[in-house]
């Protein structure tokens, strides 16, 4: 006569070597869903880090130009020194007034900043962000000179 625990034995003894495989089969169903979640978090990330940098790098270029005595290449140099922070790069710079050093105490300096997603994407999937931009602005008034 057979005890429970052989007849545990002897069923585990059969089913061995198809629970391998069958590990494998439910891998190749949730590795896909699991790695498109990663690399969505990832890209996510990174398009947070994109508009934190641009608003950080408005708001230095802003508060460069309203000390008395700047100029628009300071405002600019400011700008770029902001943006390397988050390793950006091609963003469209306006300033206004284009003139800086001419502008009065009071008036409003304002600073606005535009890259396109698909040129600070990490991964190559223009499909899914098309021909979004990330923005960013900032206006502080003129300091007396």
């Amino acid at each position: 006569m057979s005890s429970p625990a052989n007849r545990v034995n002897a069923a585990r003894k059969g089913t061995g070597r198809y629970r391998a495989g069958s590990a494998l089969v439910e891998f190749a169903l949730v590795a896909p869903f699991f790695f498109l979640l990663v690399f969505g978090l990832v890209e996510a990330a990174r398009l947070v880090m994109v508009c934190v940098t641009l608003s950080y790098a408005a708001h230095e270029g802003c508060r460069t130009g309203i000390a008395a005595g700047s100029t628009t290449a300071d405002v600019q140099q400011a700008i770029e020194a902001a943006l390397r922070t988050g390793f950006l790069s091609n963003v469209e710079v306006s300033i206004s007034p284009s003139e800086v050093a001419s502008a009065m105490q009071g008036t409003p300096i304002t600073v606005r900043l535009r890259v396109p997603l698909s040129g600070v994407s990490w991964l190559p999937l223009p499909q899914f962000i098309g021909n979004r931009v990330a923005m960013a602005s900032c206006t502080l008034s003129r300091e007396g000179r």
